[in-house]
């Protein structure tokens, strides 16, 4: 079993550990700390949702974001929920106060329950004008740390956590006690790591009762009120580098003073008592994996500390992320950790099957990745492809077009890559232009922001070319990619990084059970037989090969009457058939091609037929990309599915094989955690 050793345990420890839980449920998780509860910086913090750049400096905005709305997520959910009262979330109202205007909107604007911002007479009517010429009205959710830090020890040790009360002086003494270590040590990096970057900002609070003040405050002078469940907490200070932890009463005294000053209702509270916290402030805040080289081995090591002021609003956000590195770092355990390599197996060998298996060695390049299949390179339906990238969101039903545009830009980045490089020839990417013919305006085209360039034709420039049965044209260049050159370098290069290829036909995917940890299935149209999905279903084509030599661009109509440069030849086509699995040319087909491509561009009469093909494009709505656990007689079968590309098999390929080799990578590391 994996054992993660989880250092620190104020919130970011704690929420760390449990995220870990949460993702790995088959790995061991331990937290060690000198400090717990009442003793850590985190039970003081006020616990308001309102994230500042200005005070979390050096992160990217929308790294920050993340970070931010992954926290806002969970806390808004307990907030709203049963659980409020036990994880101390509570929605709630105030203002944020300030002298001078704020340059931008902030970041939590667009996250919290509501936000306004006040006018003067709002300012005057809350008798705040005079100190203050500005200000927010906002409706966000304050951490009553006492119960949630509560909260969270009990979730991790419900889920098996274990805790142990060390002071860890130095990372070394981990080595050979766990796999990966957690730092969420905060201030204590300093000695742990000498962090130089790291240092104390002094915080100090007092307590009051008064169960009158409902609303909070907050203002750019550091006077601060914060209503929690049964007391109030006013501050404060920010004493960068003071390491005393004993109540000052001069700042208790000025902390009084300002905030009677502008809040006059706080008049009459009670005092309970203070509270003085180091808060781990550093520049940026440290989130990253670490390999850590000391005498007795290597030690894997995730660091997520130094969030200053702001430790309750990113630790869920930063715990995530964390998880998220402790799980890439699981995968790349050695096979010696887990007794064997992992193996995968990939169903399937045109240009879906070979894209993802090459992806999956690129990704988890410790595993074994084995291609069957039983039929290869010429005898797939990928080898006859025209190999336009032209991304189609009618090719992609059933997926938001912003999942169909990653796919497409994630194929684009590669294609464009090979097609610009000195690789061009051997891969069969090409930079090409041509054009698209419609009857109707073609409006925000997928392809349009992706390619190298589209533009709308003007109606002299479509005269220009002879085009009258189409309205709208316009010329775009872009990449194809020449699939008989394409395929065999897939195959090279999968074979190259050590993978193996079997020729067999598999009839049920039980007779892969116990050989593989994760079954990859890219078998097109074959998933009809080998799953039962009927939602998958051929579209027949038709390709003619020319050879046509004076002709330089491609053109693709609305109704699939198209040519496209191919290498040293030309492709015409085509037909859009649903249902029918024939493979034998049909005459009327090649008649009908004939007649509309010679309709549409006269100047390939004369072109010499060489060839012709018939492929069943694999289609499905939508194209079936998702980890499935199958319940076999034998037992559980891990399977990623990654078919149903239709007309879009090469335009997608890369894009799917992208995600389809995270998921597997996915599936091992929780596979691995359960195992080990």
């Amino acid at each position: 079993m994996v054992t993660i050793i989880v250092i620190g345990a104020g919130v970011v420890g704690l929420s760390s550990a449990v995220s870990i839980q949460r993702a790995l449920p088959g790995v061991k998780v331990k937290v060690v700390a000198d400090r717990f509860y009442d003793q850590t910086t985190s039970i003081g913090a006020a616990g308001i949702f309102i994230p500042t750049t200005r005070d979390i400096p050096g992160v990217p905005i929308e790294l920050l974001r993340r970070w931010c709305e992954t926290s806002w997520s969970a806390y808004s959910q307990m907030a709203t929920s049963d659980l409020a009262s036990t994880t101390g979330h509570t929605v709630s109202h105030g203002y944020f106060l300030f002298r001078t205007k704020m340059k931008e909107i902030p970041l939590y604007a667009s996250m919290v329950y509501s936000f306004h911002e006040m006018l003067p007479e709002e300012l005057t009517r809350l008798g705040v004008y005079e100190n203050f010429r500005f200000g927010y009205e906002i409706t966000t959710i304050i951490t009553n740390m006492r119960k949630y830090m509560t909260w969270l020890m009990t979730q991790f040790t419900a889920n098996g956590g274990e805790v142990e009360r060390r002071s860890i002086r130095r990372l070394s003494e981990l080595c050979g006690q766990c796999d990966i270590v957690v730092n969420c040590s905060g201030l204590g990096s300093q000695q742990l790591c000498g962090d130089k970057l790291l240092h104390p900002v002094r915080g100090q609070l007092i307590k009051v009762k008064a169960p009158w003040v409902r609303d909070w405050v907050f203002t750019d002078t550091m006077a601060q009120i914060f209503p929690s469940d049964d007391f109030t907490v006013i501050g404060g200070v920010k004493d960068k580098d003071n390491r005393s932890m004993t109540p000052d009463p001069s700042v208790r005294q000025g902390i009084l003073d300002r905030c009677l000053r502008f809040w006059p209702a706080l008049t009459g509270a009670k005092v309970m008592g203070d509270w003085v916290g180091l808060r781990p402030m550093r520049v940026p805040v440290r989130l990253e994996k670490e390999a850590l080289r000391l005498p007795e081995g290597i030690l894997n090591v995730v660091h997520n500390y130094g969030h200053g002021f702001n430790g309750v609003v990113l630790s869920w956000g930063t715990a995530v992320e964390a998880t998220e590195m402790v799980k890439d770092l699981i995968s790349k355990i050695p096979p010696s950790s887990t007794g064997r390599m992992s193996r995968i197996c990939v169903i399937g060998a045109g240009v879906v099957g070979l894209s993802t298996g090459i992806n999956i060695q690129k990704l988890l390049p410790n595993v074994s990745v084995q291609i069957i299949a039983d039929r290869f390179e010429e005898e797939t339906t990928s080898i006859g492809a025209g190999g336009l990238f032209r991304p189609n969101a009618g090719h992609t039903k059933g997926h938001p077009e912003d999942v169909a545009r990653k796919w497409a830009n994630e194929t684009w980045k590669f294609y464009s890559a090979m097609a610009t490089s000195d690789m061009s020839c051997e891969t069969g990417h090409s930079v090409s232009s041509g054009y698209i013919f419609s009857r109707e305006e073609i409006v925000n085209p997928i392809y349009e922001s992706i390619v190298f360039s589209c533009r709308q034709m003007s109606t002299s420039e479509l005269a220009g070319l002879g085009i009258t049965q189409y309205k709208y044209g316009y010329h775009i260049t872009t990449v194809l990619t020449e699939m008989r050159k394409y395929m065999p370098w897939l195959m090279n290069k999968f074979k190259e990084n050590g993978g193996k290829v079997e020729k067999r036909k598999i009839e049920d995917l039980s007779e892969l059970y116990g050989q593989y940890d994760v079954v990859v299935n890219c078998a097109g149209l074959g998933s009809r037989e080998l799953l039962g999905d009927q939602e998958i279903h051929p579209v027949r084509g038709h390709l003619i090969r020319v050879i046509a030599p004076w002709i330089k661009q491609w053109v693709f109509t609305d109704d699939d009457t198209y040519f496209i440069t191919n290498g040293d030849s030309l492709v015409l086509g085509g037909v859009r058939q649903k249902g029918n699995f024939s493979l034998q040319i049909d005459q009327r087909d090649r008649a009908g091609i004939l007649e509309r491509c010679y309709k549409l561009w006269p100047a390939l009469q004369g072109a010499k037929i060489v060839d012709e093909w018939v492929g069943l494009r694999p289609t499905r709505y939508p194209l079936r990309l998702e980890r499935e656990t199958l319940n076999l007689q034998q037992g559980e079968m891990k399977i990623v599915h990654n078919y149903g590309h239709g007309g879009s098999g090469v335009t997608l390929s890369w894009g799917t094989a992208v995600e389809a080799a995270q998921l597997v990578k996915d599936t091992i590391t929780g596979t691995l955690s359960a195992k080990m």
